[in-house]
């Protein structure tokens, strides 16, 4: 908290990544912050979410209903590590991102750096993420949020990036995907 202060001080803008476990004072730190960004790593539905990081999904929840309960400014996006594990869950996070006012909900495909068979049987096929690309577009229209997903390695060859994507950074906004066959 000292060196978020210190920032904002100097005003640099601040975002926070955060698994939504915050030690004492952290929440209350939060509740009173305007001029920030909190990026929560969230996996999917309550029983996914706590099959990849136990214990855990009812205390981000709560943490993040008490938060917006206080501070409806601050800036919320939801990320997740999409995987064959938690690929179902896509409508659940849009769910999620409209329940807490969220900004977005980032769609982070798996990219293993250790090539275990675990994690590599865990890695979606480029048909399986143009089928969650296409989810997304789905929810998207549905709930009235939006989705991004970092397409700049993992399936750029696959996507055309004419009009139907806004690049920010290495994320690109969905309205909705064409794919190239």
């Amino acid at each position: 908290m000292h060196i978020a202060e210190e920032f904002k001080r100097n005003n640099v803008y601040i975002s926070v990544g955060t698994n939504g476990l915050w030690p004492p004072g952290v929440l209350e730190y939060f509740m009173g912050q305007k001029d920030m960004w909190l990026v929560v790593s969230i996996e999917g539905d309550k029983e996914t979410h706590d099959a990849i990081r136990p214990r855990s999904y009812d205390v981000i929840i709560e943490n993040l209903t008490k938060l917006r309960s206080v501070n409806p400014d601050i800036r919320i996006r939801l990320n997740t590590v999409l995987c064959r594990k938690n690929v179902h869950c896509i409508e659940h996070m849009a769910q999620l991102t409209k329940h807490f006012g969220a900004e977005s909900v980032v769609l982070i495909p798996l990219r293993v750096q250790v090539r275990t068979r675990s994690y590599l049987d865990n890695m979606l096929s480029g048909e399986e993420f143009r089928e969650a690309i296409l989810c997304m577009a789905e929810y998207k229209s549905k709930y009235g949020i939006e989705f991004s997903t970092t397409v700049k390695d993992y399936a750029r060859d696959y996507i055309v990036m004419d009009k139907l994507f806004t690049k920010s950074s290495v994320e690109s906004t969905l309205p909705r995907a064409v794919f190239i066959k």
